[in-house]
């Protein structure tokens, strides 16, 4: 019989079918509703009412939404649903920097500009990309900072790890990528400083090793702390960072072995707390911050009067973790 390329098929109501049979058709051009075996593909080819795009059934599979972002979504742009309008869902550029524009649902299969339904492969292969920066079988994650950006460099802490697909083909004009969206999110992060960390004055400094980059929320954070203090220079010790914090609720206890040297209540970043007590020092640090502005947040150390020398150890730890965006 001929193919679906040339002919439509007659069906009798109430007559039964063994099968059909289409004759494979390469490249096969556009027309609402049609269904043929698509040699290129190897699969059926379904058309609807979208010149633009044409699924190939069981290979992938799609999301009808609209773009009311106020400007055109570029094709092969990794996107969230971002609401609805009406019965559809709207989409925009995914970002791995907050929730919910870190939940990449997929990717668009074409350009779709304002105010316009398209579609967003949500699994299977997106063809006719720009991939020639990407090597084969290179994971693809939405960038951390740019929306609608996609990255080989995987995310990390504070930015969630949207992991949008697979590079199937690298190529400038013909590039392909598996589309299979997983998104995690790293809540916590610990650091610490592998070397031992000296100061022989007043002045706060940060900890080599203990800083971590937080975005705008709520974290709590704890760190442990190793001292060896000159027995007149001591110690001095505080939270500090480039963040920018609107509240901030710490508190600093250190022990001379069993004996309690300090434990004091801290409310600013930088604000410093220190004693002269005891040579070998263990301190906990922990507490709440709220962060309006991102940035870093770190351990500052120093000593409480010049003399000798005071020294964080080795192999202390900072701990952050994110409580709310």
């Amino acid at each position: 019989m001929a193919g679906v390329e040339t002919s439509t098929i007659g069906l009798q109501v109430g007559k039964p079918m063994d099968s059909v049979l289409l004759t494979p058709a390469a490249s096969p051009s556009y027309a609402a509703g049609k269904l043929v075996f698509d040699s290129d593909n190897d699969s059926l080819t379904f058309f609807n009412s979208d010149s633009g795009v044409g699924m190939q059934v069981g290979q992938e599979f799609w999301l009808r939404a609209k773009n009311v972002t106020g400007s055109t979504i570029g094709n092969g742009v990794p996107v969230y649903i971002s609401g609805s309008d009406g019965s559809l869902p709207t989409i925009a550029p995914a970002a791995g920097n907050a929730d919910p524009n870190a939940y990449t649902v997929g990717l668009t299969t074409e350009s779709i500009a304002d105010t316009v339904t398209g579609f967003v492969t949500t699994q299977g292969i997106v063809h006719g990309l720009d991939t020639s920066g990407f090597s084969n079988g290179a994971i693809l994650y939405a960038h951390p900072t740019s929306a609608g950006v996609l990255t080989s460099t995987a995310p990390t802490f504070p930015y969630f790890k949207s992991r949008v697909g697979v590079v199937a083909r690298s190529h400038a004009t013909l590039g392909q990528i598996f589309v299979n969206p997983s998104t995690t999110t790293q809540r916590m992060i610990s650091v610490r400083n592998p070397l031992i960390f000296t100061k022989s004055d007043t002045t706060l400094a940060d900890v080599t090793g203990l800083s971590v980059n937080v975005l705008p929320g709520v974290h709590a954070f704890e760190a442990v702390l190793q001292l060896s203090a000159s027995a007149i220079g001591g110690y001095k010790l505080a939270i500090g960072g480039t963040a920018t914090a609107t509240a901030l609720l710490a508190r600093i206890v250190a022990n001379n072995v069993l004996t309690a040297v300090l434990n004091s209540a801290v409310t600013a970043l930088g604000s410093a707390v220190g004693a002269v007590a005891g040579t070998d020092i263990f301190v906990r640090i922990f507490g709440t911050v709220v962060v309006s502005v991102a940035g870093t947040l770190t351990i500052q150390f120093a000593q409480n009067v010049a003399s000798g020398a005071s020294s964080v150890l080795a192999n202390s730890a900072f701990q952050v973790q994110v409580v709310a965006n």
